[in-house]
């Protein structure tokens, strides 16, 4: 099988990607197991940010809480700052 576009992971990235490109295309999506195993799913559509200065801190600790040892804290710290 020949296919025009393949993305990689069924979250809210590659569903958005899919349904964004013209019809004409022949899309695959692949995912790893069930299409709810993803990140978008235990996230529930939750996306958490530090409202102020004084929450950075805060929130770079519950990011690498949540993250369970697989997030790199120096992009966590970057990203919050």
């Amino acid at each position: 099988m020949r296919y025009d576009v393949v993305i990689i992971g069924s979250g809210i990235a590659g569903l958005y990607a899919a349904i964004n490109l013209p019809r004409s295309l022949k899309v695959l999506l692949i995912n790893k197991s069930h299409p709810w195993e993803c990140n978008t799913y235990y996230a529930q559509g939750g996306v958490t940010t530090a409202y102020d200065d004084a929450d950075i801190d805060l929130h770079i600790k519950d990011t690498l809480e949540a993250g369970s040892g697989m997030c790199d804290a120096n992009a966590v710290r970057q990203m919050s700052e």
